[in-house]
């Protein structure tokens, strides 16, 4: 009677688990070869346990071992178990688990009722199966995509300024670039655009306009300080799906810190001659001139267009970045 028993189990267990997670059954345990063993005892209680087992072939093993016996009945204490959680946690995970279900319950005649034991059941897939399955796809999932990069933020930050004109209320983001100067860009210039730093926003400094081009929209500043710097990257060597960081200031306040927004390449997009980077990372109004950094920190891109807040960067796909080597054409 056991693997007539354990047979009906392992089929109310798969009909009821591909009802729930269709998509994710085959990488659980259910519907595995199963072994099982039972015991119905003079007492007047029945123990059923289920093992789900790929590595061998289906094996009744009818009757339960003098020792599990004994201990099933220590451990009830002449009680019977009123759930599945009172059978968790007076037997333990060698008897219910993932890959395992366990039941003890009143029978007659040598009789047991389903229902009864269905509702163990059901109690079984929902605080064990059904968890363990979208605990294995959540790290298929995690192993699939790259493994987010970490920053140093704190030297990032020492390159990046904040531009802002008040004659025609602008503002932007701008940046040190090793060996090339504080680059920003083109659209984030008014006639009378000051820079400074976001710890230090007393202390204004005139910028002169190095090189600029409109089309590409960029700019390259001169300024009389000094500052952190960024290094170069090469925006040539990345691909879909790649991580990068989006940092600047958006709708800068007195008191911001710069902002860095994770993201990934999703594609490319060519305007005015140049393939430009679009990211699924918001890129918000006055992050433009901002510096995009690839995942060894390096500068692949400037942030160009997005949003006008984060509320609304769901939008627009046009999260866009223009590659750093376009600096060399100004």
């Amino acid at each position: 009677m056991a693997i007539e028993i354990a047979l009906a189990i392992e089929q109310e267990a798969s009909v009821a688990l591909r009802h729930v997670l269709p998509d994710l059954a085959d990488i659980t345990a259910i519907g595995a070869r199963i072994r099982c063993n039972a015991h119905f005892d003079d007492a007047g209680w029945f123990a059923i346990r289920v093992v789900f087992d790929r590595r061998q072939a289906i094996s009744s093993g009818p009757t339960m071992e003098a020792s599990d016996v004994e201990f099933v009945k220590q451990k009830i204490g002449g009680v019977l178990p009123n759930n599945l959680d009172q059978v968790s946690l007076l037997l333990g995970c060698d008897w219910v688990a993932p890959d395992r279900f366990t039941y003890v319950g009143p029978f007659e005649d040598r009789r047991v009722s389903w229902p009864h034991l269905a509702g163990f059941l059901v109690s079984w897939l929902t605080a064990h199966v059904v968890p363990n399955a979208l605990e294995i796809n959540r790290q298929r999932v995690l192993r699939a995509v790259p493994s987010p990069p970490a920053y140093n933020l704190a030297a990032i930050y020492e390159a990046i300024w904040v531009l802002e004109c008040e004659s025609n209320s602008s503002q932007g983001s701008a940046f040190f670039l090793e060996g090339v100067g504080l680059v920003t860009c083109d659209h984030c210039l008014g006639p009378e655009t000051m820079a400074f730093r976001f710890d230090d926003p007393g202390r204004k400094f005139a910028i002169k306009v190095m090189k600029r081009h409109a089309i590409i929209d960029l700019a390259v500043l001169g300024i009389e300080t000094t500052s952190g710097r960024l290094a170069k990257g090469n925006p040539s060597s990345m691909n879909a799906m790649d991580h990068l960081l989006v940092v600047g200031h958006p709708n800068y306040r007195i008191g911001d810190s710069p902002m860095s927004v994770p993201g990934l390449i999703v594609g490319f997009r060519t305007k005015s001659g140049i393939r430009r980077i679009i990211t699924n990372a918001p890129i918000v109004a006055g992050a433009s001139g901002g510096p995009v950094l690839n995942a060894f920190g390096d500068v692949i891109g400037i942030a160009v267009t997005g949003s006008d807040k984060f509320a609304t960067s769901a939008e627009t796909e046009d999260q866009s970045i223009i590659p750093s080597d376009a600096i060399d054409l100004l």
